[in-house]
């Protein structure tokens, strides 16, 4: 008989689940300066949860020490509703200038019910302060196309 659970929505769930979110996070970049400590708060937005469900989050980074998870066991008052948790701000700091796979999945009775799109970030400050590319051989950012006749190779500074 199926449950009619009221935090039970659909008895028959995708298995394709909605990528997590990340507050802190900006479009795909994850700049560590704009989170607090002690640190981020990692999203699972997928709400057709029952009691007992279990929500387990992972985090892998390609920095040292810089992968980590944790899990999150639904009750009476926490299913139908978003799943939240925090990643301790070591984790973003140890990814600094990395990418960041962020992803989730859902058991319920021991058993697979969906595990979620990917969110992939950037850790690090998207504000830098560069100079524009340049070419050696241009003056005053003029490429003559008569002086380069002879020349086989260009010097590009970025």
């Amino acid at each position: 008989m199926p449950s009619h659970h009221p935090c039970s929505q659909n008895d028959n769930a995708a298995t394709l689940l909605p990528a997590p979110d990340v507050n802190e996070a900006r479009g795909n970049i994850l700049d560590p300066t704009e989170v607090p400590e002690p640190g981020c708060t990692l999203v699972a937005p997928f709400l057709q949860t029952q009691p007992g469900d279990r929500v387990q989050f992972r985090w892998y980074g390609s920095g040292r020490g810089g992968v980590t998870s944790a899990f999150v066991d639904l009750d009476e008052e926490s299913c139908g509703n978003v799943v939240q948790i925090t990643i301790p701000k070591r984790y973003i700091t140890n990814n600094f200038s990395r990418r960041v796979v962020v992803d989730y999945y859902i058991t319920r009775q021991n058993m697979l019910l969906g595990t979620s799109s990917r969110l992939i970030l950037r850790v690090g400050n998207v504000h830098l302060d560069l100079d524009p590319p340049s070419i050696d051989e241009a003056r005053d950012r003029v490429l003559d196309q008569l002086d380069l006749a002879d020349v086989s190779s260009l010097g590009v500074m970025v």
